[in-house]
């Protein structure tokens, strides 16, 4: 009986590794949007990170008559947001991708369930690949205990650390 067991997990250990189960596979990220809708009025932040090493965040002022899509890079007039960019290098670059790999990002449902918590503010995170976008987030995305929010959050925490 021992020896079947044996050979049952040697198979096993083989067919995953043959399979390549448990790898990530490494996206190639165009761009990155995080938004994030606050308070009431509603403002809203945005960070938009690319290949090219640009970072740029943008503060959209509260207005009641108008709400851009800027996960679609749509922005309010002029007046309406500030903007701010830099560089970042390609080890940050390169770091960031790795972790949306490892966390998998375009596994993520498209809306993250609210779990155990009241209230927040709603937070979307867009990827953009050579295969097209993927946009992931909710009301209190990231706040929550299930897996789910605990890799978004873990996105968000990669994403912030871009700033510094």
């Amino acid at each position: 009986m021992r020896k079947i067991v044996i050979g049952i997990l040697a198979a096993l250990i083989l067919s995953f590794t043959l399979l390549g189960c448990g790898e990530t596979k490494p996206l190639n990220v165009k761009k990155v949007t995080y938004a994030c809708y606050v308070g009431d009025p509603r403002g809203i932040y945005v960070t938009v990170v690319s290949d090219d090493l640009s970072i740029k965040w943008y503060e959209v002022y509260p207005e009641t008559n108008y709400n851009p899509n800027v996960l679609e890079g749509e922005l309010p007039p002029e007046d309406r947001y500030t903007m701010e960019e830099d560089v970042i290098t390609q080890e940050a670059w390169d770091e960031f991708v790795k972790l949306l790999s490892e966390k998998k990002f375009m596994d993520l449902p498209e809306d993250i369930e609210l779990d155990g918590v009241c209230d927040g503010v709603s937070r979307y995170i867009k990827v953009d690949t050579d295969e097209g976008s993927y946009t992931v987030g909710g009301y209190c995305a990231g706040d929550g205990r299930s897996r789910a929010h605990k890799r978004f959050s873990e996105i968000l925490k990669g994403m912030g650390s871009l700033r510094n």
